[in-house]
């Protein structure tokens, strides 16, 4: 549900977003492009292998390259081998976590009453045990259980709601919604006999005569434990030059492969949330990273945005003055779950949260404060370009 990475080096263009994607596929819930025929490519004369998906509803791109520009047969079905296997490990990751697949372990969580165990299968205990513990980490300014405030303002996919027509929710049920999720930390979960199962906290909100029990939405994080898996499938499979993005919020980037055939990085840009091009670009390699942004789903009125990033202090849209959050380093799906709390946090708390637990990270904050527009960052160094729309300051 999230996007605001955008690669805007002219060499990444030209290796990852040449046209060779049929992006009309995005009607479906799940769709991976086939992987081309050894003759196909050599044909085409292409300088990399592009390949495109869509899951979780969000676009799925993966790139790589050869210094012997795979005239190896046999590097070619190795990168084939990795595609079918991101292909499998996305699909077994939106079977568990999608709220939209009715059999999936989520679905099956949020349909349970207060109080139930839920069977799990590895994938979402994982992410769910992950997510736990980064609720924890950020005092709950991560918090999955914000489904019900999500869905109140239209943001999620079974909400009737519709802000045009029926402007902000009613405030008694936000609160109500809010104090649901606040009890994410009562959350069990644990192993009984090989098996995985979550226990729902017994809490209830009670919103216009109905009971309503916990709901979650791991979608995000999920698309960043997708990343971490995928940069361990390209180090396994010898893929050095390329990097994979889901719905370009959360990607695994490697080594960009320079024309003399070196080693070289990727320059990866964020897109300014107010659409005035690029925020800031960094030169980047050998990581991963996620962004979490108010303009990728939003509506307005009377002059206030309201994004789909729930603060879970308030339970309604962040109105914290943070317009994007970016963290690069460590783990995909730790950064997405990072990046939505800082933007709960408010640049004050955030910057202390960022020097006391991330100093091990590059972060970059988009700050409208004062009615002037700021680029706050730990990297400042690192910063190859930064939108003349914004005054950088440093938090080192």
């Amino acid at each position: 549900m999230k996007k605001g990475l955008s690669v805007v080096a002219a060499a990444l263009m030209l290796l990852g977003l040449c046209g060779c994607n049929d992006k009309k596929q995005n009607n479906r819930q799940i769709y991976f492009q086939d992987f081309p025929q050894y003759s196909e490519y050599v044909s085409s004369k292409s300088t990399a292998i592009k390949l495109y998906g869509y899951a979780m509803c969000a676009d799925v791109d993966f790139v790589t390259a050869d210094k012997d520009n795979f005239n190896s047969n046999d590097k070619f079905s190795s990168v084939k081998t990795v595609w079918s296997d991101v292909c499998e490990t996305i699909s077994n990751a939106n079977a568990s976590l999608s709220v939209s697949v009715e059999n999936s372990p989520v679905s099956a969580f949020n349909r349970a009453p207060a109080g139930a165990e839920i069977k799990l299968d590895k994938i979402s205990y994982g992410v769910l045990s992950l997510a736990k513990s980064l609720y924890d980490l950020t005092d709950g300014y991560y918090n999955p259980a914000v489904y019900h405030c999500a869905d109140l303002y239209g943001f999620t996919p079974s909400s009737s709601h519709d802000p045009e027509m029926d402007g902000l929710p009613d405030e008694d049920a936000v609160a109500a919604f809010k104090e649901l999720a606040a009890s994410f930390g009562e959350l069990g979960l644990y192993e009984r006999e090989g098996a995985y199962y979550a226990k729902k906290p017994e809490a209830k909100a009670f919103v216009g005569g109905i009971e309503y029990a916990m709901k979650l939405d791991l979608g995000g994080i999920g698309k960043g434990w997708c990343a971490d898996e995928i940069a361990g499938l390209m180090s396994d499979g010898d893929i050095d030059y390329g990097y994979f993005s889901f719905g370009s919020s959360s990607m695994a980037i490697a080594k960009f492969l320079t024309s003399a055939g070196g080693d070289g990085e990727y320059t990866v840009g964020a897109k300014d949330p107010r659409g005035r091009g690029a925020a800031f670009s960094l030169k980047l390699a050998d990581t991963r990273l996620s962004t979490s942004a108010d303009n990728e789903q939003f509506f307005e009125l009377d002059g206030v945005r309201y994004c789909h990033i729930i603060d879970p202090t308030t339970g309604s849209p962040v109105q914290t003055g943070i317009a994007s959050a970016t963290v690069i380093g460590g783990s995909a799906a730790e950064d997405d779950a990072l990046t939505t709390a800082l933007m709960a946090m408010g640049k004050d708390r955030a910057v202390e949260f960022i020097r006391e637990h991330l100093a091990d990270r590059k972060v970059c904050l988009i700050v409208s404060e004062g009615g002037e527009w700021k680029l706050v960052t730990n990297c400042a160094d690192d910063i190859v370009q930064a939108n003349q729309n914004y005054t950088i300051e440093s938090i080192l």
